[in-house]
């Protein structure tokens, strides 16, 4: 190895070498860490035929069954929002509300109900909408505390089950629409938006940094070793021609 740096031409070759080897590393790697990273939004084309949304027909419900319904949304209000009995609410909850649960779990409170100390002599229902075997319904609920706990209005859809004189109303959705006066933060009785599971948060520009700190120092260390190297070459090479110069002259 001393050899070959021995000689100047072979150091400037060397050191060209390896600036020229670095440089394509930094490329590639800018190519590895700094790629185009975008996610596409458009919808792919396919080729069948469009699927459009038909609404369900609106089907108009008897007084009877808006007032069993009504019973069905006060014992539901009463039992799972309210905490109280909530083993009681299993029987009168549709298996697409309560999927997943055990009853064992459902009687110990653990329900995808959101509770709220409602005030059963006040609540006021007003029917959203109402399908074959479906009815939606606002729910307008005070609270027992209203010092401490704002009005609020829910969401509930009952469906229809079972067969002649054995039909009876199951809670399938319980929804919070929002605040009595300020608007409804859905328009139906679904949920609201959900967030996009592959949507990521903004990536920090200290962490883009990171490589690029990396990289320099992959590129500067060599540099300063075969630099600092060329250099005490060059001076030993100075001093050998002085010194020979000195003893020419003698």
């Amino acid at each position: 190895m001393r050899r070959l740096l021995s000689s100047p031409r072979r150091r400037r070759r060397l050191i060209r070498l390896s600036i020229l080897a670095l440089l394509v590393t930094a490329t590639a790697l800018l190519g590895v860490f700094f790629r185009n990273t975008g996610r596409s939004f458009d919808t792919p084309l396919r080729n069948e035929p469009a699927s459009v949304y038909v609404a369900p027909k609106s089907v108009p419900t008897s007084a009877a069954a808006i007032r069993a319904a009504r019973a069905t949304a006060y014992e539901f209000v009463r039992t799972a929002v309210r905490r109280e009995d909530v083993a009681d609410s299993w029987l009168i909850t549709h298996p697409s509300l309560k999927a997943g649960y055990t009853k064992a779990q459902w009687a110990a409170g653990t329900i995808p109900v959101i509770p709220y100390p409602a005030d059963l002599r006040l609540l006021r229902y007003t029917v959203a909408y109402s399908y074959e075997n479906t009815l939606g319904l606002s729910v307008s609920v005070r609270a027992k505390r209203p010092a401490t706990d704002h009005s609020m209005v829910f969401g509930i859809e009952l469906t229809k089950v079972g067969q002649g004189a054995r039909k009876h109303w199951l809670v399938s959705q319980w929804t919070p629409m929002g605040l009595p006066g300020n608007g409804q933060l859905s328009a139906g009785l679904g949920s609201g938006p959900a967030a996009d599971p592959d949507q990521k948060g903004a990536l920090s520009t200290i962490w883009l940094a990171v490589p690029a700190l990396i990289l320099a120092g992959i590129i500067a260390v060599p540099i300063a070793v075969l630099g600092g190297g060329w250099y005490r070459g060059r001076r030993a090479q100075r001093a050998y021609l002085a010194e020979r110069g000195l003893q020419s002259r003698r």
